[in-house]
């Protein structure tokens, strides 16, 4: 794989992705049943395919377009409060990449049409923050002869060119990068590498009030955590190091490695489950608002297993009765039905 996406990150980058762009195809001469299930999925679809023809182009010229790389760029500097996240998709024809780009924009603007605006080569389409809102974004498209960038806002995709055109030093002159790419096969399908370390630095002193919160506000998990207890940044950061996956693929078959502190498999599925605890609260006081519900822990935990019945267990037998003795009592051959003349009557005296 080129990585050329690589050239948009700076050497303290937290994570870079980059994966191969799978064909698209013409999108018309699909089955009609997929046709239908893209077009529930995304209306706009048809106004897109007519807004391509009208610029002379197809779906199928998107292979022409972009690629072959689609990348994942994280930023988060230690004096900022959040992460810059940035997409890059490789361009290889500029011409044909601000077409498809520039038919986007006509679909997609609504009532917040996109911005657009030329400059020094590169064209950039910026739409209108939505009023009223606690993270403003306004979601940033730029193009150049190289690449098409996509970011949550303008400033993270500015520093994205800026470091382009500067070619100044890149994560590839990072020492902790070169060391983890040597532990995993060159890849041809897929990459990643990740700053556990700086990943866990930036985000545990954000996240941190959230957990105890989350802890605070539900009974069970306090049972077992101490919330005034949770260690230090330090105390865990020390113990990090960077992890990287690469997926080679060969005429055997496709080979998957990742290697570090926590592989690329299980920061995901922490992030989630992270996720899913620091928001707990939000969302039990989001259901049962106005309806008397709540969320029970208890439903997170697998159901007990039913207890097995062997195949051949023997009908369940009748106790018979026996006297103080222990001497079994015997069953009369014909049992006197209950009724009101029922009571055994005195044998007759023969004098």
């Amino acid at each position: 794989m080129p990585r050329n996406a690589m050239a948009l990150t700076a050497p303290d980058t937290v994570l870079y992705y980059a994966t191969g762009v799978p064909p698209l195809g013409n999108v018309a001469q699909a089955p009609a049943s997929s046709q239908a299930a893209l077009a529930a999925l995304l209306p706009s679809l048809s106004a897109m395919e007519t807004t391509l023809a009208n610029k002379g182009l197809k779906w199928s010229d998107f292979e022409v377009a972009f690629g072959p790389e689609f990348s994942t760029i994280l930023d988060w500097p230690l004096e900022s409060a959040q992460p810059s996240p940035v997409f890059a998709l490789d361009v290889k024809d500029a011409a044909k990449a601000k077409g498809f780009v520039d038919a986007f924009a006509e679909v997609s603007g609504g009532t917040a049409p996109w911005g657009r605006k030329e400059e020094n080569g590169v064209t950039t389409y910026q739409s209108t923050p939505a009023p009223n809102s606690l993270i403003p974004i306004a979601p940033t498209l730029a193009v150049t002869d190289h690449f098409l960038l996509l970011g949550f806002n303008g400033e993270a995709v500015k520093q994205a060119l800026t470091r382009l055109k500067s070619g100044k030093a890149n994560i590839s002159q990072s020492g902790a990068y070169q060391e983890a790419s040597k532990a995993v096969k060159p890849p041809t399908g897929s990459f990643g590498y990740l700053d556990l370390k700086a990943l866990f630095e930036r985000s545990y002193g954000t996240f941190r009030p959230f957990i105890a919160m989350s802890l605070a506000f539900n009974p069970e998990a306090g049972k077992y955590l101490d919330a005034s207890k949770l260690p230090g940044t330090e105390t865990i950061s020390k113990h990090l190091s960077p992890s990287v996956f690469s997926k080679s693929i060969s005429p055997e078959g496709a080979t998957y490695e990742s290697v570090g502190a926590l592989t690329f498999h299980q920061v995901v599925l922490g992030g989630f489950g992270g996720g899913i605890i620091a928001a707990y609260p939000m969302l039990e006081s989001t259901i049962g608002a106005g309806g008397g519900f709540k969320l029970d822990p208890k439903l997170l935990q697998p159901s007990p297993a039913a207890p097995s019945v062997p195949k051949n267990r023997p009908a369940p037998t009748t106790p018979i009765p026996s006297d103080s003795q222990g001497n079994t009592a015997p069953t009369p051959a014909n049992p006197t039905p209950a009724g009101p003349d029922s009571t055994p009557k005195a044998a007759p005296v023969v004098q």
